[in-house]
């Protein structure tokens, strides 16, 4: 499937100029996507202006001018060190594995709601009086005994991974731009959204859920102020 899909791509563009490599994987998170490395940067900019929306496997293509740098333009251009790939190689293995644990706790947390030992929003609690339903905070559920409780009563509500995190606990005085540049760090960011009158949170979406498990993996409890630890986590779809 990918042979084929690359023999297509470079069918399609190899009419801008020649290409030096063509990237695509059959991971799911890679799904839907390709990296084509041309030789000549204007040869790239040639191609995405006259293929934008082609019409490719029934679907218009979306292209953009990638943000860094090809290996293959790298080595082309003598600047590539091997280092910088094992590097990488860790940080997809490290961003795998943390995935795999946070979906591991969700899908725990489901089954153990399912099964009636984690209460959820409009059902009965244990220890509360007959008739009373949980109604607390978004993203909260109320502590029971035997649930693992953290300070103040309250455990956090496990969410799927997605391309958005929810960022609680901003210091008071704390800027956009500096939310900017401590986020931006993380490959893949592409906006902080900050709530009218709610200084203390914002939302911050990346390209991909990777780049926000990465983000959020590095991240979380970060002090823009000594007494104010952020807290991330993945924003409730």
């Amino acid at each position: 499937m990918i042979a084929d899909l690359k023999l297509a791509l470079h069918a399609m563009f190899d009419q801008f100029g020649p290409l030096l490599d063509i990237v695509a994987s059959d991971a799911y998170r890679l799904r839907g996507q390709a990296w084509l490395v041309f030789e000549d940067a204007a040869h790239a900019a040639a191609a995405m202006r006259d293929m934008q929306s082609f019409p490719f496997y029934n679907k218009p293509l979306k292209i953009a001018l990638a943000k860094t740098k090809s290996d293959a333009i790298a080595k082309k251009e003598g600047t590539f060190h091997a280092d910088s790939e094992a590097r990488r190689a860790h940080h997809k293995e490290a961003t795998s594995a943390h995935l795999a644990r946070v979906k591991a706790r969700h899908e725990s947390a489901a089954q153990a709601m399912a099964a009636g030992l984690m209460p959820h929003y409009g059902m009965p609690v244990p220890g509360m009086p007959p008739g009373m339903m949980h109604g607390g905070p978004p993203g909260r559920v109320p502590f029971v005994p035997g649930m693992g409780p953290r300070p103040g009563g309250l455990v956090p509500q496990i969410l799927a991974p997605n391309k958005i995190l929810f960022v609680e606990n901003i210091a008071a005085g704390t800027s956009e731009a500096q939310l900017v540049t401590l986020f931006k760090q993380s490959p893949g960011f592409v906006e902080v959204r900050l709530i009218p009158n709610r200084p203390e949170i914002c939302f911050v979406e990346y390209e991909n859920e990777a780049a926000s498990a990465a983000a959020l993996s590095t991240l979380d409890a970060f002090k823009l102020q000594p007494e104010a630890p952020l807290k991330l986590s993945f924003a409730k779809q």
